[in-house]
């Protein structure tokens, strides 16, 4: 099981349906939008450097989709210095206990680690 950066329409279908069972189950009291997750979503796709947010979705072996993370870089309010943020993690009730979460949060630190740890080298 590994988690993969968004780059295609079925993964963006995937993510607004991920975005509508996260906001059913954290925020059912706020309004939802499809038409926004699909725009921050192609935005996502079209940024060929990811330079800034990153989209992961993880899949089980059946090919359905079990979770979301949402992630990014960003300077630090106090320094110059740059950290990855990790905004968002979601997994389907179903799958929670499972190595989804993991999974996310691995394919978190391998692409905006990497990323900070460049940056970071790169202003000493």
């Amino acid at each position: 099981m590994k988690a993969h950066e968004i780059t295609t329409q079925k993964q963006l279908f995937d993510l607004v349906r991920l975005g509508e069972a996260n906001h059913l189950e954290c925020a059912p009291h706020l309004p939802i939008s499809r038409d926004r997750i699909i725009e921050v979503g192609l935005s996502v796709m079209n940024d060929i450097d990811r330079k800034g947010m990153n989209i992961w979705i993880v899949y089980n072996k059946d090919k359905e989709a079990m979770g979301y993370a949402v992630g990014y870089s960003a300077p630090f309010l106090f320094s110059e210095a740059v950290c990855a943020k990790l905004e968002l993690l979601y997994v389907y009730p179903a799958f929670r206990g499972t190595y989804a979460m993991i999974s996310l949060v691995k394919a978190f630190e391998e692409s905006e680690g990497a990323s900070v740890r460049a940056l970071n080298s790169a202003r000493r």
